[in-house]
């Protein structure tokens, strides 16, 4: 993917945060690489706990390097 002449070489995912709904996950693929975004509200404490969990995830389907 290119943009006025220059080649796009990182993309991430945003999801914004809504009135009634503190937290946000994204995933975007591109290029080979997935990348998922974690977006909460200050209400939200064990955020640290839910990215913890998709970088488990993550490396669980990645399988053995």
């Amino acid at each position: 993917l290119w943009l006025a002449g220059a080649r796009l070489l990182d993309a991430a995912g945003v999801a914004p945060l809504q009135a009634d709904v503190p937290l946000g996950v994204a995933a975007l693929s591109y290029a080979g690489t997935l990348a998922v975004t974690v977006n909460a509200d200050a209400a939200v404490s064990d955020v640290d706990v839910l990215a913890a969990g998709i970088a488990r995830g993550m490396a669980a389907l990645r399988g053995p390097a």
